[in-house]
This record gives C-alpha cells, sequence and structure tokens, in this order.
C-alpha cells in the first residue's frame, strides 16, 4: 500500500482521491471493483482481434510504402 500512495499522488489530488473513496464506498463503486478485472481481460481481448485483423493492412501498406521509397524489392 505505501507504495502506491505516490503513485495515486501522481495522478489525484486529495479531494480525487476522498471523492474515490467515497464512489467506491458506493454500490456502483463496490460493482466497478468486483468486475474491472474481467472487464479488463474482455478489453484486452477485443483489442487483440481489432489488432489481429488490421496487422495485415498495416503490414502491407508498410511493405508498399518501402518498395516506393526504393528500400526494399
Amino acid at each position: 500500500m505505501p507504495k502506491m500512495i505516490p503513485l495515486y499522488a501522481k495522478y489525484f489530488d486529495h479531494e480525487e482521491v476522498r471523492a474515490l473513496v467515497a464512489f467506491y464506498q458506493t454500490e456502483l463503486g463496490r460493482k466497478t471493483i468486483a468486475v474491472m478485472p474481467q472487464l479488463m481481460q474482455e478489453g484486452a481481448e477485443v483489442g487483440r482481434a481489432w489488432a489481429a485483423d488490421v496487422m495485415p493492412r498495416v503490414e502491407e501498406a508498410i511493405q508498399t510504402r518501402l518498395r516506393i521509397e526504393g528500400l526494399v524489392k
């Protein structure tokens, strides 16, 4: 816990931390804490799927540009 204090202090002032504490004591705040790990995991999966879909086009565009620039054959 002591190592987390500087991290929060970096991004939140005292009043904001107090507001966060108040929020996490509410029903919605408790639900947020409960579902956040699964939400982050599912969000990461969505991001990986998006990257897998877009990367072939990105790689093709890079290769095309490199050929235009004469950097590859």
